[in-house]
């Protein structure tokens, strides 16, 4: 055999083997598509199919939506649709199968009402009536009232210092009936030459004899250096002196050697109270 006809040969059964290869792979090979709801597992390539469809999953309609698969979302017919009650004073309009609401409740309605407790300017009051609609006995509030502004009052007095010098105070309004504070203002004063001399001999006075209230504004700004009590009041009550104080300073002054009852009647005669007087006494050993 000459060598083109053996290379003839050669090709031909080269060729020979790969069609056979391919028929063989061709029939025997399978591309798979898994099946779904409604196909069977199907060969991409032979369209071959293996099996049976997995068939729906199917959820039950709904007011708002149809009978639909689970797997692959097909549907089926038409929602069920709302089946709405009405709305009540209390209650919106409401589907008796899946509860959804809609709008918002009707609201009682009350043509006549009766003032159970009356509102304060500190106290909401009470009304009740009976629902037109559905019979059932409604209660509101009622709104406060306004407060009744009073006059300005002092809340905190001047003070006035040795040298006479005024830090002002404050004045407040309030509520006639509950007693609120509704409102505030800083206050001062004008001195007259006669208050003015008594706070200047108050504060003399209270520094050398470390008396109490009474005596200062009795005994010795009005008997002594003869100011109108009017003005020795007004003096006494604008320093600015703490009479606990003032009943230690004396104790330690002038209770030497004095019992506890002898010292506790000369305080009291100086115009101390019983506060003072006991916190005093503990000052100096008592």
């Amino acid at each position: 055999m000459d060598k083109k006809k053996k290379r003839t040969i050669i090709i031909l059964s080269t060729l020979a083997v790969i069609v056979l290869s391919g028929i063989i792979f061709y029939t025997s090979y399978h591309k798979w598509n898994e099946a779904t709801c409604e196909t069977p597992k199907t060969c991409s390539i032979c369209k071959k199919t293996d099996g049976e469809p997995l068939g729906h999953k199917w959820v039950k309609a709904t007011c708002e939506t149809p009978k639909t698969c689970s797997v692959c979302k097909k549907t089926d017919g038409e929602p069920l649709g709302h089946k709405w009650e009405e709305a009540t004073c209390k209650t919106p309009r409401t589907c008796s199968v899946c509860k959804k609401t809609e709008g918002k409740p009707l609201g009682h309605e009350v043509s006549k009402w009766t003032t159970i407790k009356e509102s304060t300017c500190s106290k909401d009051g009470l009304k009740e009536g009976t629902c037109s609609r559905c019979k059932e006995t409604v209660s509101e509030s009622l709104d406060k009232v306004a407060h009744t502004t009073g006059d300005w009052e002092v809340k905190t007095n001047c003070v006035i210092s040795a040298q006479a010098v005024v830090t002002p105070g404050e004045e407040v309004q309030k509520c006639k009936s509950c007693g609120k504070e509704l409102n505030s203002r800083e206050y001062t004063i004008e001195l007259t030459t006669s208050q003015r001399n008594a706070i200047l001999k108050a504060y003399e006075r209270v520094n050398s004899w470390h008396c109490g209230r009474d005596y200062l504004i009795n005994e010795l700004l009005v008997s002594d250096d003869g100011y109108p009590i009017e003005d020795a009041t007004f003096a006494v009550d604008h320093m600015n002196v703490d009479w606990k104080e003032e009943a230690v300073k004396y104790a330690k002054e002038n209770g030497r050697g004095e019992s506890k009852n002898k010292l506790t009647e000369e305080m009291l005669y100086y115009g101390f109270n019983q506060e003072q007087i006991d916190k005093a006494l503990v000052a100096v050993g008592y």
